[in-house]
């Protein structure tokens, strides 16, 4: 059949249709086809299933998703990519099938979009997983939103969800710089110092962490401190630490990155070891006389409450100096007695100054260390020379009764000019030398004959008025290994003053 043409029968009959008839005929066959191309429209618009319907569909509702992961800012490495973007499903009251459209923008308002992806299929379960096909770059926060779609409606898109591409920190081990091979140090807090470690990544901050321990598997910590890393070396100072033990420590690094805390791997050990204990004489303390006290005895008797003594010293001697002035610099004499280990010191001077006011301070020494200066003390001495008592008849001794008073400088002189113990100089020619140079100051000085008849090796005597010797020994331990010089008045023993 062909449309809007007459068969050829037809048309040869000319008596049976009027020639005015043919335009009229046309013209209905051509609203019948209008007619016909209507209807085909109307069936298409009725059908929601042709792709090219126009829409929005009247009634029909689209669901927004949700985004699930990553979300909140969500942290991914660098490394782990790409990334897949987790939703839910929508839900749809059309006839039509759905689809996803996607977009990643690096700002919330998506003007700079820079990943899209399109006909996403539904997975026909709760979620759906997009993995993105492209690398994003690290160190940047994205955004993304997703929304479905049928062809002829358009749901709204899900709120902007966020993630974060970031570089790792990767923190490597320390170097130990110093001390280390069993190094000695010379304080009980040595100072640590550490070679800093290669750190790759942006890190917000970096601490560095070190430990001091007795053992070298760290069970015993005996010091922990944790310090800003310094330029290219980090220092830290230890805890007080007991003296003459071996120590082991190690560093290692504690950064602050987008992560969080990244402990870096421990630096390998290292030992140092704290010296002996240093000798520390502290400051005698003066108990008489003080206060402008007036003294009972003229040479006074002086009294001091010992320093406190660390370590291990040698043979501590108390110094007494006694001046006219305040600060003691205008000395009037100067002597010294060896350190008493009850605690308290006391020492008999020269006779001084009659009805005078002096001043006096002392300071401990062992030969190598000495303590400070105690403060000046002021006293007064009577107006007329008075023995001190004989401690054994509670009575004054007689008129020339005693030697003067500690002269154990002589004896640190001399020792010092000889090399005495330690140069091979015999005990008794060292006292020989003693005598003779105290016999030049004092005719009264001089050597002393054992009663059983020897000369006495390591005693120079003093020649009273009655003429007994008086006895002082000036060498501590003269038989034995450890020779020591001193000053100890032995008193009136028996024997014969000898000049020497």
């Amino acid at each position: 059949m062909q449309i809007g043409r007459v068969p050829e029968s037809r048309a040869g009959n000319k008596s049976s249709m009027p020639d005015n008839c043919t335009p009229v005929f046309k013209s209905v066959l051509v609203i019948a086809f209008a007619g016909f191309l209507t209807a085909c429209d109307a069936e298409k618009s009725r059908n929601p299933l042709s792709p090219s319907i126009a829409g929005p569909i009247e009634g029909v509702t689209i669901s927004s998703p949700s985004g699930l992961k990553p979300t909140g800012g969500f942290l991914v490495r660098v490394g782990d990519q790409p990334v897949q973007l987790t939703f839910n499903q929508v839900t749809s009251n059309s006839e039509r099938p759905y689809w996803y459209e996607l977009q990643v923008s690096r700002d919330s308002a998506f003007a700079d979009v820079t990943h899209s992806a399109h006909d996403i299929s539904p997975s026909g379960t709760h979620t759906d997983i997009h993995e993105l096909g492209v690398m994003l770059n690290a160190d940047q926060m994205y955004y993304w939103r997703v929304r479905a779609l049928d062809g002829a409606n358009t749901g709204p898109y899900s709120t902007a969800a966020s993630f974060e591409v970031y570089t790792p920190l990767i923190v490597e081990k320390p170097t130990l710089a110093s001390p280390v091979g069993g190094a000695v140090t010379g304080t009980q807090q040595p100072t640590l110092v550490a070679n800093n470690a290669s750190i790759t990544g942006p890190a917000i901050s970096v601490m560095y962490q070190f430990e001091v321990s007795t053992d070298p598997n760290f069970g015993t910590t005996v010091s922990a401190i944790t310090i800003s890393a310094g330029g290219s070396t980090t220092t830290a100072t230890a805890a007080p630490l007991p003296w003459n033990t071996l120590y082991y420590w190690r560093s290692r690094v504690l950064a602050q990155g987008k992560e969080g805390q990244v402990e870096g791997p421990w630096s390998e050990e290292a030992t140092f070891q704290t010296g002996p204990q240093p000798v520390v004489l502290g400051v005698p303390t003066l108990v008489t006389p003080i206060n402008n006290a007036l003294t009972a005895t003229n040479p006074p008797v002086f009294t001091v409450s010992n320093g406190l003594v660390t370590g291990s010293p040698g043979s501590v001697t108390i110094f007494f100096h006694i001046g006219t002035d305040p600060s003691v610099e205008n000395v009037v004499t100067v002597f010294e007695t060896p350190q008493s280990s009850s605690g308290t010191t006391t020492a008999t001077s020269a006779s001084l100054p009659a009805n005078s006011t002096l001043y006096w301070r002392v300071f401990a020494g062992d030969g190598s260390t000495v303590s400070p200066w105690t403060s000046p003390q002021t006293f007064r001495t009577p107006a007329n020379a008075t023995s001190p008592p004989d401690d054994s008849t509670n009575e004054p001794p007689p008129p020339g009764c005693c030697p003067p008073p500690n002269r154990f400088a002589v004896v640190q002189q001399v020792a010092s000019e000889t090399g005495y113990p330690h140069s091979g100089i015999h005990v008794t020619d060292f006292t020989q030398i003693v005598a003779e140079r105290l016999h030049a100051e004092n005719p009264h000085w001089g050597r002393r004959i054992n009663i059983t008849g020897p000369l006495g090796k390591d005693t120079v005597a003093y020649k009273a008025s009655d003429g007994r010797p008086y006895s002082i020994d000036i060498v501590l331990g003269a038989s034995g290994d450890d020779p020591r010089i001193h000053w100890d008045e032995h008193g009136f023993i028996g024997g014969t003053w000898v000049v020497p």
